[in-house]
């Protein structure tokens, strides 16, 4: 078995995506907020811009050392 939540916005928008695997073989249970970016936790962020459409992407890349802190995988620029 494996566990993963969804976050959506107030206009019912993916905001934030978070894969916690098998969770150490133990129940998950989706808490109100996400949770942050760790090993255990693989989380993927969306931002909007003022028109609605996506933005950005964070993903949940390792940076050195092994911790998952999220790097921007794209970018739209106004106009595109």
């Amino acid at each position: 078995m494996s566990y993963a939540a969804s976050y959506f916005d107030k206009a019912d928008r993916l905001v934030t995506a978070v894969d916690v695997g098998t969770y150490g073989g133990s129940a998950y249970s989706r808490p109100t907020t996400p949770d942050g970016r760790d090993d255990n936790h693989l989380r993927i962020d969306y931002g909007f811009n003022a028109a609605g459409w996506v933005e950005s992407v964070t993903d949940p890349a390792p940076t050195p050392g092994g911790a998952y802190r999220g790097r921007p995988t794209s970018r739209r620029s106004k106009g595109w």
